[in-house]
């Protein structure tokens, strides 16, 4: 019996047996110039930069700034005397801005009562004359609507003849400019006989008319039979509407064209 156990423990268990120092291995080593093997959490690290504490400072900040609440400038009332020097008008003289407001604040008060409907006037370098309205009282719409009645009391003041076309007055808002071609010349020919009235009324615009203007030289108003009219309209469906199908001004059949404004030719250095 012993025996068979003796013959069972020699194949069951093997025998203990120490390796040789010299056939030790260690692990492979990758070579340095070897690519190493990307993974999920090399990449994680090399993709993610550090948030440093001033870029934290930044990002906070950039939250924390109140933001301050866009500004926008007053409606303010343009006469146009640029655009009469580019037709060889005589320029206005610039008198002194409180002088025109103290005469526009006063034939503004007159028919409608009251007073404080302008606060204030200024030259601008290019020649034209900028009315500021009193936005507490009136707009400047309704400044540019009284156009006919600023310009007969300013008028005089700028040494200006009577003769002298009133100019367009314009306001911040966007018009649709559009030409009548081919308007009887009035009977008076002059300028004058185009009144906003009548204009409005041929024009029968849904909106408002902003402005007119006659485009024809003084000198040629004796020997002209016709004239090209420029109108400014308040709405863009006006002005698409009369394009499309014409107008009728002063009685006649118009062809309307959108306006384009030419560009000025640079003064010879000869």
């Amino acid at each position: 019996m012993l025996e068979v156990l003796r013959v069972l423990n020699h194949h069951i268990i093997p025998s203990p047996s120490t390796a040789p120092t010299t056939a030790a291995t260690s692990a492979p080593t990758t070579p340095r110039n070897c690519p190493v093997a990307a993974t999920y959490a090399s990449a994680a690290r090399r993709t993610t930069s550090p948030v440093t504490s001033e870029n934290n400072m930044l990002k906070q900040s950039d939250f924390s700034r109140p933001s301050s609440p866009p500004t926008f400038p007053h409606a303010t009332v343009v006469v146009r005397f640029d655009r009469q020097a580019a037709q060889n008008r005589p320029p206005p003289t610039q008198v002194c801005p409180t002088t025109i407001y103290s005469a526009v604040d006063k034939a503004l008060s007159g028919p409608i009562g009251g007073s404080g409907f302008l606060a204030g006037a200024q030259w601008r370098r290019n020649g034209n004359l900028v009315l500021h309205p009193a936005l507490d009282f009136c707009t400047a719409k309704f400044i540019a609507e009284q156009c006919d009645l600023i310009w007969a009391v300013i008028r005089p003041l700028m040494g200006l003849k009577e003769k002298h076309p009133c100019p367009i007055f314009d306001t911040d808002e966007k018009w649709h400019t559009v030409v009548f071609h081919g308007v009887p010349m009035p009977a008076a020919r002059r300028t004058e006989a185009f009144t906003p009235s009548i204009v409005r009324a041929w024009a029968a615009p849904r909106g408002e008319v902003m402005g007119h203007s006659v485009l024809c030289r003084p000198e040629d108003f004796q020997t002209r039979r016709s004239v090209a009219l420029r109108v400014s309209l308040s709405s863009e469906a006006d002005a698409r509407k009369l394009i499309e199908n014409g107008g009728y001004m002063l009685g006649a059949r118009c062809r309307v064209s959108r306006y384009v404004e030419k560009p000025r030719k640079a003064p010879s250095m000869s």
